[in-house]
């Protein structure tokens, strides 16, 4: 008898969770490629000026890393099933870090941009935003990016139980259709600078939390020209537009 009821248990807890997770994906099939007409990254261009100078709102969330007083920025945008997206982050990341975030010289960003053929990065990035609500968006995306291959949704609320999120909190968070619409505007603000693959990075100077692109890369950068360009930026020596 007591086995019936644990086995009964465990059903409902799996069908409660297969239901919370598939209605974030209904919510992604319903609004993201409506928002994703919206222009969001501001491009400016006068007529006979030369070509449109690029910023991008850094946020104040907490997926950043690295010093307020930092005046050269990095933003990337990624995948949770990106597997170049998680060899950055396992081997180029680490890298840059010590060289130059934990330095104060360099603030690094990131951008949700789940594409459509990864059926699991849109649901990774709205649990490791929420995760992010309790202070806890590092750790869960690490995890998410590492274990890539393993994301579904019972794995995501293992690692929310193993980070010790609050889980009435997490779970209602990860069906509020604000941190959806969240990561739906960081896919339009994703396709309105033309970002179309992953991991797609953004370089520049920053300004009032607002980064100023000098710079664009694809894939996973070459770190020889994005140690240049980095520290070009840091003596203020901006590459010159064309």
């Amino acid at each position: 008898m007591q086995h019936h009821t644990l086995r009964t248990q465990r059903a409902r807890i799996g069908l409660t969770t297969a239901l919370l997770f598939l209605s974030l994906q209904i919510f992604y099939n319903a609004i993201v490629f409506a928002e994703s007409n919206q222009t969001i990254g501001n491009k400016k261009n006068t007529r006979g000026a030369g070509p449109a100078v690029i910023t991008i709102d850094l946020g104040k969330d907490g997926r950043r890393l690295g010093k307020k007083r930092a005046k050269v920025g990095l933003v990337e945008f990624y995948d949770f099933e990106c597997s170049y997206c998680s060899q950055f982050h396992t081997q180029v990341l680490p890298e840059l870090k010590k060289k130059y975030i934990d330095t104060g010289k360099l603030l690094y960003v990131v951008k949700d941009f789940p594409l459509k053929n990864h059926p699991n990065a849109y649901q990774a990035a709205v649990a490791a935003n929420c995760a992010d609500k309790q202070h806890k968006y590092w750790p869960m995306q690490g995890r998410l990016l590492v274990h890539q291959n393993q994301i579904s949704a019972k794995f995501m609320l293992d690692t929310a139980k193993n980070l010790k999120l609050d889980m009435e909190k997490f779970k209602a968070c990860v069906v509020t259709p604000d941190y959806q619409r969240d990561v739906s505007r960081e896919i339009a603000l994703g396709r309105s600078l033309g970002v179309t693959s992953t991991p797609t990075f953004f370089i520049g100077t920053i300004k009032k939390n607002l980064l100023t692109v000098t710079g664009v890369a694809k894939g996973i950068p070459d770190m020889a020209e994005l140690n240049k360009q980095i520290s070009d930026l840091i003596a203020g020596n901006a590459p010159a537009k064309d």
